[in-house]
């Protein structure tokens, strides 16, 4: 077992493993560091920080958490400085920790993953945000506040296999035919359950037919129509696609066993041409 640290707390049967760390004349490992395998040099690294970091092209910062995120092997609870040789370390795949959060409003259940440096272009090797899709996930926050600056988290490794965030997502597919989509203001799914708790999380369109005209597509939770709404533009090829990630304040997007969606189509003028598919992520409330 390793060391435990203050403020970290390895519970229940989870995964250890075995990884090396270098001796490198810029390679320094702090506790309580989020870490990654770097294969190709056969070390542990510091998610964070431009010199041994994941530094990446930002395409988008949205790819660099997920990208950062598939690749995260867990926190530290050792320390490596450039004096200390090569050796073997274990990490836990999984625990309970204190970890820095951006100042903000964060509820028990809400995804985390890296945070961007303001001025640099690399992640932070020790504070998180709030995230909507768990594909960025690297914890659950179990703390609810407002203007927090620091959660208590249940942080969850990408190689704890049976138990990553992603795991949790059930994609449902919905056909989306032209008079649905020409509709003005028309329900066309009413009192679907998804049948376990979960939270809507992203919506997605992809067109089978070119649309001529917008498409709006809004998401009810029984009579509480949710913040956030899919938007099709007005010239959309054929296999095009335009998603939105779902994150509403009130969570009336959080689904409990007695609770079912309607979703409503609106073309706005009840003539433009469109079709495809509407595919729905749902993520089942983590129980950890």
């Amino acid at each position: 077992m390793p060391g435990l640290l203050s403020n970290y707390v390895s519970r229940g049967h989870r995964l250890q493993l075995d990884f090396n760390v270098q001796k490198g004349s810029t390679l320094t490992i702090t506790e309580r560091t989020f870490v990654w395998f770097d294969s190709a040099n056969n070390t542990l690294k510091p998610v964070g920080g431009t010199a041994s970091g994941l530094v990446r092209t930002w395409s988008s910062e949205k790819q660099a958490r997920r990208d950062a995120a598939a690749r995260f092997a867990g926190v530290a609870n050792f320390t490596q400085t450039v004096l200390d040789p090569a050796r073997q370390v274990t990490v836990d795949t999984g625990c309970f920790m204190r970890v820095k959060v951006a100042s903000g409003t964060y509820k028990v259940g809400t995804l985390l993953g890296f945070q961007k440096d303001a001025s640099s272009n690399y992640l932070y090797a020790d504070q998180l945000t709030k995230v909507i899709h768990p594909a960025e996930a690297i914890a659950v926050c179990m703390t609810a506040g407002s203007s927090l600056t620091e959660v208590e988290a249940y942080v969850i490794s990408s190689r704890e296999f049976w138990n990553q965030l992603i795991n949790l997502v059930k994609i449902i597919p919905f056909y989306v035919n032209a008079t649905n989509y020409a509709a003005n203001s028309t329900k066309f799914v009413t009192d679907w359950s998804p049948g376990f708790e979960c939270r809507l999380i992203n919506a997605k369109f992809v067109a089978d037919v070119a649309t001529t005209g917008a498409g709006v597509f809004t998401f009810h939770n029984g009579s509480n129509a949710l913040d956030d709404t899919l938007t099709v533009p007005t010239t959309t090829g054929i296999g095009v696609s335009v998603e939105q990630d779902i994150d509403d304040a009130a969570d009336y997007n959080v689904f409990l066993y007695n609770d079912a969606l309607d979703i409503t189509a609106d073309d706005g003028d009840a003539v433009s041409a469109g079709s495809g598919m509407l595919y729905l992520s749902f993520m089942a409330l983590p129980t950890l």
